[in-house]
């Protein structure tokens, strides 16, 4: 069974305590005295997952060529947020191994609702080759039927936004190599339009019950008097962690004189 290993640094400020001048190591600070707080905090779940998460404005994005000569397509949200306007066909290179277990997540939203919004994931890039065979192409709206494409997530309505997360392994395991996103209008209107914010995926894994522990931990004695402490934890996990769920609930440092402090996650 494979481990994943996580490098973490954190911090102390010795606020409110008596500056020293010995060099030694008044408060005790060292690595016997860091104590994993695991137990007072739900920070390192392991059933939180670990997503892969699309940045728009780092991920380029390349065209089908079914795309029209209008074919509009925006980035904002520091990379978060896709608009596509007329009929516009974009993909992203989105290299993951689909399992059992995949969840695909993210928001959408349209101003009005056209022929066709659609999301998906795809490995020969071809558009509709890929997609008719295998159905890993979720329409999300609009009047046309698209007969052969996934229509688990056809129910969008109205212009607000829509959060939809989809186990896309209950109809494809194996690797893939795109994310794509469509948007055809029945008009010319640049109302009928698909957003899609916050695309992430990941997998769950419902098998891991035990919480990552303690690998390593780098935190050097305090040889001369300082407010300001970093030491390095490394944690381990049988599966995977949640690195964005890391805060400051996770290490407590104690010592002498009475220290007793939680460490910044920094």
């Amino acid at each position: 069974m494979s481990t994943e290993t996580l490098n973490t640094t954190y911090g102390i400020t010795c606020t409110g305590l008596p500056p020293v001048a010995e060099s030694t190591n008044p408060y005790g600070l060292s690595s016997e005295t860091m104590t994993e707080s695991v137990g007072d905090s739900t920070s390192l779940d392991p059933l939180l997952p670990l997503a892969t998460k699309v940045d728009f404005s780092y991920q380029p994005l390349t065209i089908y060529t079914m795309d029209s000569s209008n074919a509009s397509s925006q980035v904002s949200d520091g990379g978060s947020t896709l608009k596509l306007s007329n009929t516009a066909s974009k993909k992203v290179d989105f290299i993951y191994n689909v399992t059992a277990n995949t969840v695909l997540q993210f928001e959408f939203r349209s101003d009005a609702i056209g022929k066709v919004s659609a999301i998906g994931f795809d490995n020969d890039n071809n558009f509709w080759n890929t997609n008719w065979s295998n159905s890993t192409g979720f329409k999300l709206s609009g009047s046309d039927q698209w007969t052969g494409w996934n229509q688990a997530l056809n129910n969008y309505n109205g212009t607000e936004w829509r959060t939809y997360s989809l186990n896309i392994g209950k109809n494809y395991t194996g690797p893939i190599q795109y994310l794509f996103f469509h948007n055809s209008p029945n008009t010319t209107s640049n109302l009928e339009n698909s957003f899609f914010r916050n695309v992430q995926v990941y997998d769950t894994n419902p098998l891991d019950t035990v919480a990552p522990t303690v690998a390593n931990l780098n935190a050097p004695t305090i040889t001369t008097s300082t407010k300001d402490y970093s030491f390095n934890v490394s944690y381990t996990d049988s599966v995977f962690m949640n690195a964005g769920s890391l805060d400051r609930k996770d290490i407590r440092v104690t010592g002498e004189n009475g220290f007793n402090q939680l460490a910044q996650f920094v």
